[in-house]
């Protein structure tokens, strides 16, 4: 079956087969790389690839652990999937601190990227967070994410300073530069969660 997703006649609509490999190398640009050999030290780790533009899965023992997202054809964020509970995002990112050719620098990007939807996870995960990204800090860092968070950054500091009243928005650390005095701190502080490892993962 082909990468193309295709609408039927009668309506239904047929997905790609999903693929399997063992392992997956990510480029410094986003640019993967997919093969079957397995990871040397997380052989339990598996990727599922859908198509160039589906996101794609990975894998820990069995059971979907991350997302991977593309944007043509490169990766442009990732995250870690939202129903998972405190332990499991523990096992999730100590297996993949295991991984080598890139995935491991798209951890703290996933931790970031679900801690700036905080309603959407479980209370033990929120819990949790500052404590692992701080854990995380001597990770590498993607630069397609480092890139991203400069410009969620700047774009954020412009805003507040024409709409102060826009700083509760603000659910994450990192989504201001380090240093930034937003108006109206006093009355309305910033998130305290990972604070510290925001000052730390670069």
């Amino acid at each position: 079956m082909s990468d193309i997703i295709m609408q039927l006649k009668d309506g239904r609509t047929v997905y790609p087969r999903p693929k399997w490999y063992g392992s997956i190398r990510i480029f410094r640009d986003g640019r993967m790389r997919f093969s079957p050999w397995a990871f040397d030290e997380a052989n339990h780790v598996t990727i599922q690839h859908v198509s160039p533009e589906f996101s794609h899965s990975v894998y820990i023992g069995g059971h979907q652990a991350l997302l991977l997202y593309p944007w043509s054809g490169r990766l442009a964020t990732a995250c870690f999937v939202y129903t998972l509970t405190a332990d499991e995002l523990r096992y999730a990112v100590g297996t993949l601190r295991k991984v080598t050719g890139g995935l491991e620098g798209w951890i703290v990007p996933a931790l970031e990227w679900i801690q700036h939807t905080p309603t959407a996870l479980r209370p033990d995960v929120l819990e949790i967070l500052p404590e692992l990204l701080e854990s995380c800090c001597d990770l590498p860092v993607s630069p397609v994410w480092q890139r991203s968070r400069r410009k969620a950054q700047e774009e954020w500091a412009k805003h507040l300073e024409t709409h102060p009243e826009d700083l509760p928005r603000i659910t994450a650390p990192w989504m201001l530069p380090e240093g930034y005095n937003p108006p109206l701190m006093s009355a309305t502080p910033l998130p305290r969660a990972g604070s510290a490892a925001r000052r730390a993962c670069r």
